[in-house]
């Protein structure tokens, strides 16, 4: 070692042995804590589209869907003559034959009605669970 090294050495441990450890408070990790506590904030994410915008537009479409299948007045407007839509057949199932039982028909709209209401509660019960 160089002499230099040596007299390093030495300063360094007379500064150790007069000073002594330092010993933290006894609330020193609830203070930590406390402080780590306060900045983590949960980001709160925001949707693009609003609910309430989510229910106009699915209101517009159910309301189209519904409009086009109740209305059977004979359109003359320029657009359904320049289409000429009266000649168009489209009937998939026509040869289809299926016979569909009351029972049947209730049971489904039960089912979709149960899981229609369950999703939402299951949901919020999952997300008060998960909370941090």
């Amino acid at each position: 070692m160089e002499p230099n090294d040596k007299e390093l050495e030495f300063f360094v441990d007379q500064l150790m042995a007069n000073d002594a450890l330092e010993k933290p408070s006894s609330d020193f990790t609830n203070q930590v804590l406390e402080q780590l506590n306060v900045k983590s904030e949960a980001t709160v994410y925001k949707p693009l589209i609003s609910k309430w915008v989510w229910y106009i537009i699915g209101f517009a479409l159910v309301s189209l869907v519904i409009y086009a299948f109740l209305d059977k007045s004979e359109s003359t407007s320029r657009l359904s003559e320049l289409l000429n839509l009266s000649q168009i057949s489209f009937n998939p199932l026509k040869d289809f034959d299926f016979n569909v039982s009351q029972t049947l028909i209730y049971a489904a709209i039960a089912f979709t009605l149960m899981i229609g209401l369950q999703i939402p509660i299951l949901k919020t019960y999952v997300d008060k669970r998960l909370q941090f």
